[in-house]
């Protein structure tokens, strides 16, 4: 028995030993690594029965992977006005208590108090703030998409417009859908149908037709490029021009039996004949050559194809398939680049706060398509574009 309990006592030493000397080794070179107790049973063949030892091993855990998040630092605002921007901007929109007029009014509203650049708001029309943009005699302008090509095309004078260069004009944001469609009704006994219809009556008798716009207005034009088309002398009628309302309620009021007529799709005036016209008014369907006889006339960029969908109109009782203009809002080419950079910005991360202020923007969205009407995007809006991913 004495000599069984000498050959576990020093076995028990031996491994001790071994142990610590292989620590004291280890943390020479590197930090002591964790130390783990663990119960073995150690099994000594003698004629005794086992013997339990206590054993101390060293275990050295697997490495750790940290995961370090660096946050950058943010890049911090400017202060605007920055130098060499404005300290004025003018301002057009529509006339005074349209849509138009709010709309730039907003903007307006927004550059002022964001950027810094006072501004002023003007009343204006969408040809002749195109023009004013180009001369230099305002900065920004609300335009639709009818104007551009005729005079990146020089044919101002073919549409009794004076000859303009608008060199200096270039596109800020615009509408990625048409919205101002053309429509053409009548009263519901009228003996036409169709466009061809329509022109071969005003050609053999008179019929009482009013444009649904000013003069020099969008209706004029088109009236007299579709006039063209059939070899009619637009201006040997002599025809009446008013408002949508205006015209609306002439109509509905029996004196005149056909109105051409551009207006916001949602438009009021065309509420008005469901309301107090219904059963009484017709619209006079285009034909294709039609539709694209207008397109050629004006150039490539000016009018888009569009549906009026049925249900929208009571009077309309099925897809109305005619033209539409785009809505654009155009800068001077020579304002500086930073600053349209962050006016682009502001038009677009504001958008949610001008919706609310005027519904007429809801399709201002370069996310959705950006429609330049044969117009550069300036260098300013580009980039904050390209930053975006919405052009290459």
């Amino acid at each position: 028995m004495s000599v069984q309990k000498s050959l576990v006592g020093i076995l028990i030493v031996l491994i001790v030993i071994a142990g610590v000397g292989g620590y004291f080794a280890g943390s020479a070179a590197v930090p002591p690594p964790k130390t783990v107790t663990s119960t073995s049973l150690v099994t000594v063949t003698t004629t005794a029965a086992a013997t339990t030892v206590t054993v101390t091993t060293t275990v050295t855990p697997p490495p750790r992977t940290v995961t370090v998040t660096i946050t950058p630092t943010p890049t911090p605002t400017p202060a605007f006005p920055l130098p060499g921007w404005p300290r004025e901007m003018i301002i057009r929109g529509w006339s005074v208590g349209t849509s138009g007029y709010l709309l730039m009014g907003v903007i307006g509203d927004l550059i002022d108090k964001e950027l810094g650049v006072k501004t002023t708001i003007q009343p204006g029309a969408g040809t002749g703030n195109l023009v004013a943009v180009g001369t230099g005699e305002i900065d920004i302008g609300l335009t639709l998409s009818l104007w551009p090509p005729i005079y990146l095309a020089g044919l101002a004078e073919k549409f009794g417009l004076a000859p303009t260069n608008i060199s200096r004009v270039a596109y800020l944001i615009g509408t990625y859908t048409p919205e101002f469609p053309i429509i053409i009704y009548a009263r519901a006994d009228f003996p036409a149908n169709t466009v061809p219809e329509l022109m071969e009556l005003i050609k053999s008798r008179e019929v009482k037709l009013v444009l649904g716009g000013p003069a020099k207005g969008v209706e004029e034009y088109f009236t007299r490029a579709l006039f063209t088309k059939y070899g009619i002398n637009f201006d040997a009628l002599k025809l009446p021009t008013a408002g949508s309302a205006a015209a609306a309620e002439a109509f509905i009021e029996g004196k005149y039996d056909v109105v051409i007529d551009s207006d916001s799709l949602i438009s009021t005036a065309w509420q008005t004949l469901d309301v107090r016209a219904k059963g009484r008014v017709k619209v006079i369907k285009f034909t294709e050559d039609d539709l694209k006889y207008i397109v050629n006339y004006f150039g490539k960029g000016s009018w888009e194809r569009f549906d009026i969908p049925v249900g929208l109109y009571e009077f309309i009782k099925e897809n109305y398939t005619t033209l539409s203009l785009y809505t654009l809002i155009v800068i001077r080419s020579d304002l500086p680049n930073d600053l349209v950079y962050y006016i682009t910005k502001l038009l677009c991360e504001k958008r949610d706060l001008i919706i609310s202020s005027v519904g007429a923007y809801q399709n201002f969205d370069p996310s959705k398509g950006i429609i330049t009407s044969g117009l550069p995007i300036h260098p300013g809006a580009e980039k904050y574009y390209k930053e975006k991913g919405y052009v290459k």
